[in-house]
């Protein structure tokens, strides 16, 4: 009777523990799989991009990244210079007249992963060609060069600039900008740069003169004061970039700004030519100079990208770009410039603001 209860027991205990999944019934089977536990998604995979989106995408790391982008910039005038007066007199020409309208242009970017928080970058925007040109006609042939009537006075002969019937000029601008920076991520959504930045600026300023309504282009009668500068900014410069996430990091708003310190290798060049009524000698002089100094840059700018997939993104902002300690072709016009060598200094403490707004795609690998 004894030996039926310790038995009876034991069977009780043996059913128990297989069915908790201890002990199986048959101890020469393996345990009974277990299902396996549900997959907790991370924060990252839920989300359109990932949190560390600069570094590592859905398909694996992105060493690579860059951008294209086209970008509409206009610039300011430079200070304002009076060219002509009417027999008031009165100045009814002057270097500021029209304005610079918005140029496309574009902006190329292309960055690579040192590792994990660092990252090599080479960017360049440019190709503007700002162009603006104005012109005063007098029936009654009574305009004069700011400089007044010289004459022959000084050494050189401006008798197309006297007493004519069309003063007008042509103002052309470029700019190229070429920087090599590194960037260091401290967040997602926070970096810096340090960096080597190259900015290039041309103007040309040419003042022409007709003295009669007959009067053609280079032919007898014509006047041209034509100034050229160019300038080249070699330097360094500082940066940063914040943004913040939005619609499940998919879109982000940002803000980004650089400043730098640099050289201005600059020149200008000048040429007064002068072809007169009556058939006499023509005059073409030129003058030449150049210099170094300090110049400062600014640029700031706000911007918004949309990640329409892992990889591909669109986006678009606005830019402004201040530069300052440049020589401009219409600052550099001579006071006199009748005599030979009139020019002692080059003018270079100008300034100009680029701006405008911007388009175009970002991608990585």
């Amino acid at each position: 009777m004894m030996w039926q209860k310790v038995k009876a027991a034991l069977a009780s205990a043996t059913l128990v523990l297989a069915g908790s999944g201890v002990w199986a019934a048959d101890p020469l089977k393996p345990p009974a799989p277990q299902p396996a536990p549900p997959q907790v998604l991370s924060h990252s995979h839920l989300q359109g991009v990932p949190n560390n989106w600069h570094q590592c995408g859905d398909h694996g790391c992105s060493w690579l990244y860059g951008s294209a982008e086209a970008l509409w910039l206009r610039r300011t005038d430079s200070r304002r210079e009076n060219l002509t007066f009417d027999a008031v007199p009165d100045f009814v020409l002057s270097s500021d007249a029209g304005e610079f309208d918005h140029e496309i242009g574009a902006r190329f970017l292309v960055g690579m992963m040192l590792d994990q928080n660092t990252s090599i970058e080479a960017l360049y925007f440019g190709l503007q060609d700002w162009r603006k040109a104005a012109r005063v006609q007098d029936p009654g042939e009574a305009l004069q060069p700011y400089w007044g009537q010289f004459g022959v006075l000084g050494g050189l002969d401006d008798t197309s600039f006297t007493d004519a019937f069309e003063h007008g000029f042509a103002y052309d601008s470029r700019l190229h900008n070429a920087e090599l920076n590194l960037r260091h991520w401290y967040s997602p959504y926070l970096s810096a740069l340090f960096g080597f930045r190259y900015v290039y600026v041309r103007d040309k300023f040419a003042f022409h003169s007709l003295d009669d309504a007959n009067t053609v282009p280079f032919g007898p009668g014509f006047g041209l004061y034509n100034v050229n500068t160019k300038n080249h900014l070699i330097g360094l410069q500082l940066g940063a970039d914040a943004s913040y996430p939005v619609l499940w990091n998919n879109l982000l708003v940002g803000v980004r700004g650089k400043s730098g310190l640099f050289i201005n290798s600059a020149k200008q060049s000048s040429r007064f030519f002068n072809n007169p009524t009556g058939g006499g000698p023509i005059t073409d002089a030129r003058t030449d100079e150049d210099g170094n100094r300090l110049a400062g840059l600014i640029e700031i700018g706000a911007y918004i990208t949309y990640w329409v997939t892992p990889n591909i993104a669109v986006r678009g902002g606005y830019d402004l770009i201040y530069v300052a300690g440049l020589a401009l072709a219409p600052e550099n016009l001579d006071n006199s410039p009748l005599p030979l060598n009139a020019r002692t200094n080059l003018k270079d403490n100008g300034d100009i603001i680029y701006h405008g707004p911007s388009v175009g795609i970002e991608f990585k690998w």
